[in-house]
C-alpha cells in the first residue's frame, strides 16, 4: 500500500529491492491514481498498480497478468455471482458495493464488518483533540475509511474522509479541527445503522465444538509452517457465521496469518479457545 504508515509502499520497495532484487513482483495499491503516478511506481521499482476502492474484476485481472499460470490454483472459469438483496443502509449504495466486491453478498458483509470495526478504532482514536503531532496517524485513519467507504459505496462518508485526508496532509489544522465532529457523527450514524443492519443478517452462529476443533487444526498448521493447510482451515472458520465477539477475534487471527506473524496469531487462537471451554 502506498500510504502505509512508519514505513510507505515506495520505501518498502526499495528495502525489497536491496534485499531480494528483481524477483519478487510488487504492486502498488494507492488511492492517488492520477496522471503521472503510474510512471512514478514504475520508477520506484513496482511492476504494476492498483487502484483503490479495489474492484474485485480488476484485482482477479491483475492477478492473472502477474501469477505464473503453472503456480496458480483454484482457478476456475466461474464467472462472479451478481446478487441482489433487500437490505437497506442508509447512507450507502449497496448496489455499488455489491459492484465494487465482486457481486457476492457475503464478501460484502465481510467488508462491512471490517468497515465497522475500522470505525470503531477510528471513533476511539479521532474525538480526542489532534495536534500537529498526531496529524500522521490521523491522516493514515482517514485514507483507511476514505477507501473502505468507497468499496462499500458509502460515497458521502468517502468524500469527506477525502477531503479531510488533504487537509491533514498539508497541516491544516484548522480545516480538520473545524470538520472533524461533523465527520465523526456522520460515522456514529453509519456505524450505527451498519450494526443495526450486521445483527439482522446474522443466521444461526456457527457449532463452538467445530470451532475449536479447527481452531485446534490451524493451530497446528502454523506451527508446523503449513500454510496451504492454516489459509484452507481459516476459510472454512470463516465461512460460517459467529457471534459478533467471536468474529472479532478471528479477524484478529486472519489478520496475523495474512502479515505472516504467526507467534500472535497463534497466541490469539489460544486465547480464543480458552474462552471455548465449558
Amino acid at each position: 500500500d502506498h500510504m502505509m504508515p512508519g514505513m510507505d509502499g515506495i520505501e518498502a520497495t526499495a528495502e525489497i529491492r536491496r534485499l531480494l532484487g528483481n524477483d519478487p513482483v510488487i504492486i502498488a495499491l494507492t488511492a492517488n491514481a492520477v496522471s503521472g503516478m503510474r510512471d512514478m511506481f514504475l520508477e520506484s521499482g513496482f511492476n504494476d498498480f492498483l487502484a483503490k476502492p479495489i474492484e474485485i474484476a480488476k484485482l482477479n485481472s491483475i492477478l492473472q497478468k502477474w501469477i505464473p499460470k503453472e503456480k496458480r490454483q483454484g482457478t476456475g472459469t466461474k464467472a462472479a455471482s451478481s446478487e441482489t438483496s433487500d437490505l437497506e443502509i442508509p447512507g450507502i449504495d449497496i448496489a455499488q458495493g455489491l459492484m465494487m466486491t465482486g457481486g457476492s453478498m457475503k464478501a460484502y458483509l465481510e467488508v462491512l464488518r471490517a468497515f465497522a470495526s475500522d470505525c470503531s478504532v477510528f471513533l476511539a482514536e479521532a474525538q480526542r483533540p489532534i495536534g500537529e503531532n498526531e496529524l500522521g496517524l490521523y491522516t493514515t485513519r482517514v485514507h483507511g475509511l476514505k477507501s473502505a467507504a468507497a468499496t462499500l459505496g458509502a460515497q458521502a462518508i468517502s468524500d469527506r474522509a477525502r477531503l479531510l485526508e488533504e487537509a491533514s496532509k498539508r497541516g491544516d489544522l484548522v480545516y480538520v479541527a473545524e470538520n472533524n465532529p461533523s465527520f465523526i457523527e456522520q460515522i456514529k450514524d453509519l456505524l450505527k445503522a451498519s450494526q443495526s443492519a450486521l445483527s439482522l443478517d446474522e443466521g444461526e452462529a456457527g457449532d463452538k465444538g467445530q470451532l475449536a476443533q479447527h481452531l485446534g487444526a490451524l493451530k497446528q498448521a502454523l506451527e508446523a509452517f503449513d500454510i496451504q493447510s492454516a489459509d484452507k482451515t481459516l476459510g472454512a472458520i470463516m465461512e460460517e457465521s459467529w457471534e459478533d465477539t467471536v468474529h472479532e477475534r478471528l479477524a484478529a487471527i486472519a489478520d496475523n496469518v495474512l502479515t505472516s506473524d504467526y507467534d500472535e496469531a497463534i497466541t490469539l487462537i489460544e486465547q480464543l479457545e480458552a474462552t471455548l471451554q465449558p
